[in-house]
């Protein structure tokens, strides 16, 4: 069972901040069902003048053309994502990481929802105590180099559906699969490539700076 997620975290949504256990949607909300979520990932570290977001303004513009890309009405524009970002920042001492979102929080039934509110929801937190070291399971052990398996047979993204510059979360199905059969093979992290054969992402933050020193 998983261990209960600290109760010290607040996530910011639409204006508010809530604590972690709060921060939840239906089960049947369209960014479930249909994988209509935007979002995009930043690291935070901590300077001798306090916590600093890397390179906060592109993560966000990068944010704000994923919403374009898709559809997404979102209401808010880069200044206030960024001041909602150093907020929940400020509001979750030690984070490491930031994690915002865009989505559509309704329950839908069709493809195109008929409630087109964007909820965004920013987390400010650390990915290896906040969550990995509450999963169940074994943690792999750390090795001094890793296995890195070119992944070409599932191709990550295709211009013609969804483009490879949009950070959906649908778009990230492929990946999970991909990954999993390269562990049972004996891999430790893939490289994608798109549909010419270009690599089109590689591992994420959690790998690189877990290897960052051994590359």
């Amino acid at each position: 069972m998983q261990k209960k997620f600290p109760v010290d975290r607040l996530i910011w949504i639409d204006g508010e901040l809530a604590p972690w256990e709060r921060a939840t949607v239906h089960v049947l909300s369209h960014s479930l069902q249909r994988g209509s979520l935007v979002f995009d990932y930043m690291s935070v570290h901590h300077t001798p003048r306090g916590p600093a977001i890397f390179r906060m303004d592109l993560h966000v513009q990068r944010m704000l053309r994923s919403c374009e890309i898709l559809g997404l009405p979102i209401a808010m524009d880069a200044a206030a994502i960024g001041r909602a970002i150093v907020e929940t920042v400020r509001a979750n001492p030690g984070a490491s990481a930031v994690k915002a979102s865009a989505y559509y929080a309704s329950v839908e039934v069709d493809v195109v929802p008929m409630n087109l509110q964007v909820t965004v929801a920013i987390a400010a937190y650390d990915p290896q105590q906040d969550i990995i070291e509450r999963l169940p399971g074994e943690r792999p052990a750390k090795r001094s180099s890793i296995r890195l398996w070119l992944e070409k047979q599932a191709h990550q993204r295709r211009e013609d559906i969804v483009s490879p510059q949009a950070k959906v979360s649908a778009n990230y199905a492929s990946s999970m699969t991909a990954k999993a059969r390269a562990q049972r093979e004996g891999f430790d992290e893939i490289l994608l490539v798109d549909e010419d054969d270009h690599v089109a992402e590689g591992p994420t933050r959690r790998t690189a700076s877990t290897y960052a020193r051994r590359w």
